[in-house]
Order: C-alpha cells, then sequence, then structure tokens
C-alpha cells in the first residue's frame, strides 16, 4: 500500500509508470478507466484522486465527499459493461492538511485475463508506459491473447504440412538416440511418425494428424523450419571488452547468427560459448551433457535452455539476444516473464510458454526438472563466487533479461573488512556482509539471489548480521538492510595496523598447510573421502575435527548439502573466501 510519506515524496515530481494522480471530477474518473486497463496489462498501480495542478506543480486538494468518489469509482471498476474482467480493486484514504485523498490500488491482472479492455472493445485495450496510457498495438495485443491461452500454447497450435517428411533425420535420430538411451522401455522398434505421434508431437486439423509447432520448430527441416518460424532464433555476439566500452563503430568481435532448428540451434549456441570460453566446455558428444562441467559454463546452459524453452516465437519482431562482454553475459529474449522475480527465484512448477518444447528438452536430461532453470543458473553463479545475477522483465517493450556479471562477491577489500568485524561468519553471512559492503544496501529479494534461500530463510540471515551490529534494516516493513560502518571498523580492529584506503584492519587471517592442501584441490566438489585419501589421511573424525570444521567455520568451504550434512552423497566445495585465503 502506498504511504503517506511515499506520495508526499512523489507529489511534485512528474507522474510515473505505478501512479496516476488526478483531481476529483466525473470527467477525471472516466478518464481513469484507461489507466485502470493500463496498469491491470502491465505491473498494477495506484490511482490517486485529490490532487491538481496549480502554476506547474501538483498540489494537494483533497477530495470532498470520499465516500461517494469511492463508491462511485469501485462501482465503475467493476460493472462487466465497462471492463472485460472483474478486478479486485480496492481503496484507502489518506489524511493530509487540504483534506483527504483517494487512493485506488489496481493489481495486475492474471496472465490469462489479459487484456484487460474497456466496453467489450478488444482495441480498446491499454498499457502504461512510462507516465502515460497508451492503446495497445496489433503486436501487444497478439501477445496477451496467446499468453492467455488456456487450452493450447503457441507451441501446440497445429502446422498444415506433411506429417512424414516435415523433420531434419539428422536431428530427430540424434534427439530419439539421447531419448531412448535414458529409458528402460526402448521404442527403437517405431517409426518416426509413430515416435512423434506418440509422444504428443501431433495433433488433429481438420480430420487429419498434422505436426504441432513444438515439432516444426524443434526437428523442422530448413523449409518447414523457416515458414514456422521467419526468423533467428538468437543472435549471439562476443566482445573483446567490457560491455562500458562498448563501441557502436567497432560493434562486435565474433557474431553467430543461429536460425535453425530448436535441437541444432542447441548445438551452436554450445559450440560458440566453447569457442570463447576460458575453460571450454566438456561436453559428452552424443548427448550434450556437461562431464564436470565448470560453474560458470553449467551457468550458461542453463540460461541458453530458458531462453531457447521460453522465447515468445510468435513475436517475430524481437530477436532474441546472447551478448558475451569481457565483464558479463547477457540474455535477452522476446516476451516477459509472466512472473514475478521472486517467483522465478523459487524453484517449482511455473506457467510455461512453451510446455511442449519444454518438455522435450527435460525428457532427454538437458533440464532435469520444470521451473529450474533460473534458480539453478543462480546456484551456479553463486558457487563461482560471482556477484548475483539481474533480472530485468520489461513488460512495455516485452523483453525478459537475464544478466551475469563477472565480478567476484568478495575480492580482497571484502575480506578484508569481513576479518576486520572481529566476527564469525558463516559461509551466507559473508556473502550478505561482503554484498553490504560492496553495493550499500539489499532488499529481501537480493538476499534470496544471494542466499539461495527464500524470504524468511535469507531475512535471518542478515537479521544475525543485525545482531551481530555489522548491519541495520532502514525499513522494517521492506526489510532492506544496509552495513553499520563503524567508523570504518577502526572500533573493532583496535590495536591493529592500518590496510588499504586508511580502514584499520588485523592481520588477514592464516591458513596451515593442511588447509592449503584442502583448498588447493576443491576447485570442484569432492566428498570427505576422496579429500582425506588425496591428503593421504585415515582418521576420519580427527581430519574433520582438526581441518574440515575449520575451513567451514570460517566460510572457506561449503557443504553441496548444507541441509543434510550427513547425507552419503555430501560433497564439499572452495568458496571465494577459501580462493582469497589460498591466494593470500
Amino acid at each position: 500500500m502506498i504511504t503517506r510519506e511515499k506520495l508526499l515524496e512523489q507529489i511534485n515530481l512528474d507522474e510515473w509508470d505505478k501512479i496516476e494522480l488526478k483531481e476529483v471530477s466525473s470527467k477525471a474518473q472516466l478518464s481513469a478507466l484507461k489507466t485502470v486497463s493500463a496498469f491491470a496489462n502491465k505491473n498494477g498501480g495506484v490511482i490517486v484522486f485529490g490532487v491538481s495542478e496549480k502554476d506547474g506543480k501538483l498540489t494537494v486538494t483533497g477530495v470532498k465527499d470520499v465516500d461517494r468518489v469511492q463508491n462511485d469509482f469501485l462501482t465503475l471498476t467493476r460493472n462487466p459493461q465497462k471492463f472485460s474482467h472483474r478486478l479486485p480493486v480496492s481503496a484507502e484514504a489518506l489524511q493530509f492538511d487540504a483534506g483527504p485523498v483517494l487512493c485506488f490500488h489496481i493489481p495486475e491482472a492474471p496472465v490469462e485475463d489479459k487484456p484487460v479492455c474497456l466496453n467489450g472493445d478488444l482495441s480498446a485495450s491499454y498499457i502504461r508506459k512510462g507516465a502515460s496510457d497508451f492503446r495497445c498495438s496489433r503486436e501487444e495485443l497478439g501477445d496477451f491473447l496467446r499468453n492467455a491461452s488456456a487450452e493450447k500454447s503457441y507451441d501446440h497450435q497445429p502446422i498444415n504440412t506433411d506429417p512424414e517428411c516435415f523433420f531434419d533425420t539428422d536431428s530427430l535420430s540424434w534427439f530419439r538416440s539421447v531419448f531412448e538411451g535414458r529409458r528402460s522401455n526402448k521404442d527403437s522398434d517405431l517409426s518416426n511418425f509413430e515416435f512423434l505421434k506418440k509422444h504428443g508431437f501431433f495433433v488433429e486439423h481438420k480430420g487429419r494428424l498434422v505436426p504441432n509447432r513444438a515439432a516444426i520448430l524443434l526437428f523442422g527441416d530448413e523449409e518447414n523450419f523457416i515458414n514456422c518460424l521467419p526468423k533467428m532464433v538468437v543472435d549471439m555476439h562476443f566482445y573483446k571488452n567490457r560491455q562500458e566500452d562498448y563501441c557502436p563503430i567497432k560493434r562486435w568481435d565474433d557474431r553467430e547468427i543461429i536460425e535453425d532448428n530448436l535441437i541444432n540451434s542447441w548445438k551452436k549456441i554450445n559450440d560458440f560459448f566453447d569457442k570463447h570460453s576460458l575453460r571450454p566446455f566438456r561436453l559428452n558428444p552424443v548427448t550434450l551433457q556437461r562431464i564436470d562441467d565448470p560453474p560458470e559454463n553449467a551457468t550458461y546452459r542453463e540460461a541458453a535452455l530458458n531462453l531457447i524453452t521460453h522465447q515468445d516465437y510468435g513475436n517475430i519482431g524481437l530477436n532474441a539476444m546472447i551478448r558475451v562482454y569481457e565483464d558479463k553475459v547477457e540474455f535477452a529474449n522476446p516476451g516477459n516473464a509472466f512472473l514475478s522475480r521472486r517467483q522465478l527465484l523459487i524453484p517449482g512448477l511455473k506457467k510455461s510458454r512453451n510446455p511442449l518444447i519444454a518438455s522435450a528438452f527435460r525428457q532427454i536430461g538437458l533440464s532435469e526438472q520444470a521451473g529450474s532453470g533460473v534458480p539453478q543458473a543462480f546456484t551456479n553463479w553463486r558457487l563461482l563466487g560471482y556477484t548475483p545475477p539481474t533480472i530485468e522483465n520489461d513488460k512495455t517493450d516485452r523483453i525478459f533479461k537475464l544478466t551475469f556479471p563477472k565480478q567476484k562477491l568478495i575480492e580482497k577489500e571484502e575480506l578484508v573488512a569481513i576479518e576486520a568485524t572481529g566476527a564469525t561468519l558463516d559461509e551466507k553471512q559473508a556473502m550478505v556482509f561482503a554484498y553490504l559492503y560492496k553495493f550499500g544496501e539489499a532488499n529481501t529479494l537480493d538476499l534470496m539471489a544471494l542466499t539461495g534461500l527464500f524470504d524468511s530463510g535469507a531475512i535471518k540471515t542478515a537479521d544475525s548480521l543485525v545482531k551481530m551490529k555489522l548491519a541495520r534494516r532502514t525499513v522494517s516493513k521492506e526489510a532492506k538492510f544496509v552495513i553499520t560502518k563503524h567508523n570504518n571498523f577502526s572500533s573493532l580492529t583496535e590495536g591493529s595496523s592500518s590496510g588499504e584506503n586508511g580502514v584499520k584492519v588485523r592481520p588477514t587471517g592464516t591458513i596451515s598447510k593442511v588447509e592449503t592442501k584442502i583448498l588447493s584441490i576443491l576447485d570442484q566438489p569432492k566428498s570427505l573421502s576422496q579429500i582425506m585419501r588425496s591428503l593421504g589421511y585415515v582418521d576420519r573424525k580427527s581430519f574433520q575435527n582438526n581441518h574440515l570444521k575449520p575451513l567451514i567455520e570460517r566460510g572457506a568451504v561449503i557443504m553441496t548439502k548444507p541441509d543434510s550434512p550427513r547425507s552419503p552423497g555430501q560433497e564439499y566445495i572452495i568458496t571465494e573466501i577459501g580462493r582469497q585465503l589460498l591466494g593470500a
């Protein structure tokens, strides 16, 4: 809900994309209906009555008859003759010296109810862009209608072509070999037609079976694929510079336009990353499964799968883009996500734009669990020690972007600051502290992306730093945290020598020879038995208590299954703190 303070803060600024300020009049109420449609079709928003413009500034004038204005407007918003879908609009009054103002909260409509239009006229559908309401374009209406289809997804639609020979033989043969290799019930005796029919790649159309869009997109030969998708699947760019040094004259250092069926496109995406990776992919040439794949490449794999499976293939005006810079990698996809950032960070079943395509990739092991792509990519990036990826879900331009910054979360300065606190921080506490030290503040969603914990768990980690007086809440309702400076930590480091930038620190922690050996072999996850065998130890309890446990307590080593410490599959891997200690 909007607060009086928030409204006062914005009252003399330009209107923006989630708030609309209005005078009180019948004309203003009717014009506000367009804004209701625009808010409902985008991210929701607040319409405020009781504000007028005077001398170029917006000032509070108040609402004289609060009950009448509230009842009249709520009646309009709930009138089925006015709006195509009923919206749960709520109202509240805020008190000002000039009188009360009325705030109407317009929620975003469910994807299956969009577009929300006026007077039963689909062309009277609006969308919010900046501070204005615009009629939806034909392309935007098409996007809404495709996404709202409850019965059949876009990739389920029939394509009227020959069901016996629409496919690329090599692509389908590769898919079948991997598919059957993962199952005990073999389909090798089935013809290609029978195989595709059995696994849902045909639909009935005008009395005969024809392939659906998923079949053409996944396996189609050149002619059928181009007829189905008259645009590239993805445009890949490689740059030998940082994003901030991008020069439009130079453009890219390498480029590959991929416009092949999705099976072949997936292979070509892998080849592109292999070509430009400092640590090349090690893939099984048959299954394309990773073999001890480093976390960075595993992240790109998950993001590329997300791009392929969730792309809006019906939007032929926008192309998917993958840009590889020296300091970050961007995956931009046509079609905004149906879910919020919070929902995207939590694994589990989610509404998919292309469920048949997603299922096909999952059935050959390229995406093990439904709804796990984005969370797994975040996990892989976290294991590598980088700052969390960013998510941009632009519902106006209909673009979804994942960006993976190649910036270490805990660098030398952050490690010195952690050591300077004098506190014993576990791995997640150290990550949150380093993030606050580096970026200044973090909200609940930042903490979830950073730690991999959900809601209360993420907040609990930050609250533990508050109890240590290393952080504080700035807005308790929103659970926003900032670092506590403690006079540059000097109060925690009395008697120590000065470090960089005049910050007083105690000597950076040292590690024993045994700890050095442990850290040096944990670039890839290893079990306790593997670690002990590599170092020549046989006393399990002694090794754990005297060598491994201290590294875990310092946040230098983490368990791959922290919620199940005694799991038979438990393994250990070095963290960025461990890498810093190893290099100290």
